[in-house]
């Protein structure tokens, strides 16, 4: 039961959706080491959110746990939102610079959430003292918005993000 149709050949997935090529290095293709940091051992709750909130590097490792916040945060970053990685926050690499951007979204996260319900809290005691401007809140997003900024641009051009920055904590170094 042939076809006297021609079958025409599927055409190849869009580029972004392409798996990085296999000629690139290891250290340089973030899907061969650092996808998958967190898929040995299965850890509790309390040991992921020590470890979230812990050292970039423990014993001579870069952190699984920043890792793999890294790594989601690059696909989400690359495949979801199309962000170039010169304009993002994550970029390809090494599981050591994945770790310091990991360890850098959590601290930055935390610290805009903190700096959210500071606004929060200001504004409802603006509001019980009587004063009711509507630019009291869009002076606040504004602020908001330049530290997100701020952040970002601090980010992007860190010197932590060349590609041949030495970290300067390998076993070596660590050794006393």
């Amino acid at each position: 039961m042939s076809s006297t149709y021609p079958t025409t050949p599927t055409p190849p997935p869009p580029s972004h959706l392409r798996p990085p090529p296999s000629y690139l290095p290891p250290q340089e293709n973030a899907t061969a080491g650092a996808s998958r940091p967190s898929r040995g051992a299965k850890r509790g709750a309390m040991k992921t959110i020590r470890l979230l909130f812990g050292r970039q590097v423990r014993n001579g490792q870069p952190n699984p746990v920043l890792v793999s916040v890294a790594t989601r945060g690059y696909n989400i970053q690359s495949r979801v939102l199309h962000i170039p990685d010169s304009l993002g926050i994550f970029t390809r690499g090494s599981p050591r610079r994945s770790a310091w951007e990991g360890f850098v979204f959590v601290y930055a996260t935390l610290n805009l959430l903190f700096l959210a319900i500071m606004f929060a809290c200001w504004i409802m005691i603006l509001e019980d003292y009587g004063n009711h401007s509507p630019m009291i809140p869009i002076s606040f997003v504004v602020l908001y918005i330049a530290v997100v900024m701020l952040i970002w641009v601090v980010v992007i051009y860190n010197p932590r993000r060349r590609p041949g920055y030495n970290w300067r904590d390998n076993p070596q170094v660590l050794r006393v």
